[in-house]
């Protein structure tokens, strides 16, 4: 019997980024092993044949570079931001911190290139500012934002040429934490003297609020081009927040999102899974919000559609998979997302009446979420 191609899945924050992912990729005949930290929930899935635990915290690249050589995948999947640009620095060499010694092989380097792609496409810890760049060199149509300069003088030039409402946006935060909607002046002073602003340890952007409905679009690429694609719209929030991450979503067909999505990876010459938010106005037109290098809590949920980013993924290691529940045709459907829906109103409507992506087969899991897991307070 033949060997099964191994995936690495590397993550360095807590939280439940890509839990689902184990039990999707080992459903289309992946190995599948986990770096980074005991906090991320998916550590915990039944579905991971290894686990290589860090204190994320104290991590350095050496470590990372270990795992990579320990594990000797064929591929590696970063499931937050912070593994994403720490992956992306051993690829190109980049010291900081943590920094180390160590540099990767060859053999390291290549893997590298092969999941994240092109180089010159890499974010690193700035990605709402990379965002704005490659959606202009792509014409795509993105809000207009700037980098936050430290006296200030670009927050009240930006105010000055686009006026209220704007969002600034932490950079390195995700789950819309880090995200403040501003309406007027005394909201803006309020932000920039409150302790989470003065005390810079991130960078920030500012950027102009687009009303509409929330848009989500995820992929699976490699070298620059789309294999499969998934949208959705925001149907529920978790909380009465708008940046609250959605907890009822509605699975749909959206050319809009979809080219936006296929011409920024082609500008970025991508690999990996990738995901971006949107800003649907009324007639149906997406504005570009947010960027994210990773997957998201919809990128396993195309076994539902037929645009399955988990089989179109096996078939790079030449896995000729065939999802039995993947639909001929396309046909929208409602999804209630497990934890958050849950979380909202444990006896809402829609955990009856919309799909729901409990993940009953990993047992595992479902015991972290249910004995442990206790839901965040924003």
């Amino acid at each position: 019997m033949s060997q099964k191609p191994r995936v690495l899945l590397v993550g360095l924050l807590p939280g439940l980024s890509a839990m689902h992912l184990p039990s999707h990729l080992a459903r289309v005949g992946m190995d599948v092993w986990f770096a980074g930290s005991d906090k991320c929930v998916l550590a915990n899935s039944g579905f991971l044949s290894k686990l290589l635990l860090l204190k994320t915290e104290h991590y350095t690249y050496a470590q990372l570079i270990s795992c990579i050589e320990l594990s000797e995948p064929q591929w590696i999947v970063p499931i937050d931001d912070t593994a994403t640009a720490a992956l992306q620095a051993i690829a190109t060499g980049i010291s900081g911190v943590p920094n180390s010694d160590k540099t990767a092989s060859p053999s390291v380097l290549a893997l590298l290139k092969r999941s994240l792609g092109y180089s010159g496409g890499y974010c690193y810890k700035n990605v709402r500012a990379f965002m704005a760049v490659k959606a202009a060199q792509a014409g795509i149509d993105c809000a207009e934002q700037t980098t936050v300069t430290k006296d200030l003088s670009s927050v009240r030039a930006f105010v000055t040429e686009h006026g209220f409402p704007v969002v600034f946006k932490r950079e390195g935060s995700s789950a819309g934490f880090g995200v403040h909607i501003l309406d007027d002046e005394p909201a803006l002073v309020s932000f920039l003297a409150s302790d989470e602003f003065a005390a810079q340890a991130y960078q920030w952007v500012i950027q102009k609020y687009v009303p509409g409905s929330l848009g989500m679009h995820t992929v699976f690429a490699s070298e620059g081009r789309v294999h499969a694609e998934l949208s959705a719209v925001q149907v529920q929030r978790r909380v009465n927040r708008e940046s609250a991450p959605s907890s009822v979503i509605r699975l749909i067909e959206h050319t809009g999102m979809r080219l936006a999505a296929r011409r920024f990876i082609g500008v970025t010459g991508a690999s990996g899974f990738h995901s971006w938010d949107f800003k649907l106005d009324e007639e149906d037109q997406a504005v570009m919000i947010e960027y994210n290098p990773r997957p998201i809590a919809l990128s396993h949920l195309g076994v539902l559609t037929g645009q399955d980013l988990c089989v179109a993924f096996a078939r790079q290691f030449g896995e000729t998979v065939v999802s039995p529940r993947s639909a001929a045709v396309f046909k929208e459907r409602t999804v209630a997302l497990f934890p958050e829906e849950w979380w909202r109103d444990s006896s809402s409507p829609w955990l009856v009446d919309a799909t729901h992506d409990v993940p009953w087969s990993d047992h595992k899991l479902l015991q972290k979420i249910f004995s442990n897991l206790k839901q965040p307070t924003a």
